[in-house]
């Protein structure tokens, strides 16, 4: 009798159970994904206009390399006489040109704008085992090779360059070439020293995070466990704080990314320096740049506050503008900011009036001016004193000698009375 009682309601209770299932949510359901959000959305419809675009690619060491000219699509007043292309160049190593889009509005003053992929990312060939059939892929001057290929194709007489982050290398390298068609450069977020860049993001940003999240990342960098989920969730997280800030993630952001390339040229996150870059320095190069430089950051940006300041105060015509809302990626945390400033930069220099900052001395090199000044002032002093006693000692000297000519000449003269 039980189990027949058993058998008939197990079905019941089973139909009850998915019944309650359908209708009560529950905890382990995933939650909706935010709306995505596309990069012409951060833009106010008063920074945009209609553009047209047309895309193109070239041979590079028989790679394909992909580029893209943007105009305004509507002729005014502002844009009646061209203006120099300014060309972006996109950071990484290994990531493709998208995040760059919101900059790409710059052509609405009349000014075209060309966006290119580098070969191996986005729509430029990729190449399967970089390391053993384009090992070119990780060396600094091949991306050079790679601008000057795309200039010169473009038979481009004036150009203003903007380098992001990596792409910042890529420009000052150009301009250490001293071009003569080069008019402006952009640095925005990037740098020229790669052991000043990750010693002062460690004292200045890990700083501002708990010990054990920085020791947790630390022990699974020094263990090669890049993959580990317990990493990249550490890296997602300092990402929100220092790379990009918006939320939710434009849909620009999730750029094509090589990690071959990334890894080979700069180590696993924006957080460690290794391969090609980990004992980068071109700062003793950055006086021969000599054209006016815009050098840009934002507050919160992984490239910190000597970074910049390094760039700004090495180049001889600069000036460092920083943006108080954004971390790393300024066009996408501040756009509207980020294309103003640019703008005004591009129109200065075309103007010519171009407005480089004034370098104050640093504390060391204030105390080293005024211990050099406190010398100069007794080494003069010492000076006029040499000067008063060598006129003293003459003058007496001149005296002597004279009283002494006058009594000789009177003994000779054998007046004995008035010696």
């Amino acid at each position: 009798e039980y189990m027949g009682r058993l058998f008939f309601q197990l079905p019941m209770f089973l139909f009850c159970v998915l019944l309650t299932e359908s209708f009560i949510p529950r905890s382990s359901v995933p939650k909706q994904d935010y709306p995505s959000l596309s990069c012409d959305e951060l833009l106010p419809e008063t920074s945009r206009c209609s553009l047209t675009s047309s895309s193109s690619s070239i041979s590079i060491r028989g790679l394909n390399l992909t580029y893209t000219i943007y105009n305004n699509s509507v002729t005014s007043p502002t844009n009646l006489h061209p203006k120099a292309p300014l060309i972006l160049i996109h950071g990484g190593p290994g990531v493709s040109h998208e995040y760059l889009q919101p900059l790409t509005y710059i052509a609405c003053s009349g000014r075209p704008v060309i966006v290119y992929d580098q070969v191996g990312v986005g729509a430029s060939s990729h190449v399967a085992n970089v390391t053993a059939n384009a090992p070119w892929l990780l060396t600094i001057d091949y991306y050079v090779e790679e601008l000057q290929t795309l200039i010169v194709h473009l038979k481009l007489k004036t150009v203003h360059l903007l380098g992001h982050s990596w792409g910042g290398i890529v420009a000052m390298h150009y301009a250490f070439l001293r071009p003569s068609n080069l008019s402006g450069l952009i640095i925005a977020s990037s740098l020229s020293d790669s052991q000043l860049y990750i010693t002062s993001q460690r004292s200045i940003l890990h700083s501002t995070v708990p010990t054990y999240t920085i020791n947790r990342l630390k022990t699974l960098e020094d263990a090669g466990l890049f993959e580990d989920l317990e990493y990249t969730t550490i890296v997602d997280s300092l990402n929100a704080k220092w790379v990009l800030r918006t939320v939710p993630i434009p849909q620009c952001f999730q750029v094509d990314i090589n990690p071959e390339i990334y890894v080979a040229m700069q180590g696993s996150s924006e957080f460690t320096v290794a391969g090609v870059l980990e004992h980068y320095n071109s700062t003793a190069k950055l006086g021969s740049i000599g054209v006016p430089t815009l050098v840009t950051a934002g507050v919160f940006d992984t490239m910190t506050l000597p970074v910049v300041e390094l760039l700004r105060d090495r180049i001889p015509r600069s000036r460092l503008v920083r943006f108080e809302r954004s971390g790393h990626m300024t066009m996408l945390d501040q756009p509207v900011e980020s294309t103003t400033a640019i703008n005004s930069f591009l129109t200065e220099v075309e103007m010519g009036g171009f407005q480089a900052d004034v370098i104050q001395p640093t504390s060391h090199e204030s105390w080293a001016i005024r211990y050099l000044t406190v010398i100069c002032a007794v080494t003069a002093l010492l000076l006029v004193m040499l000067l008063f006693f060598l006129r003293f000692r003459c003058g007496r000297f001149h005296s002597l000698a004279s009283h002494d000519a006058t009594a000789t000449v009177v003994y000779f003269n054998g007046d004995e009375h008035s010696k």
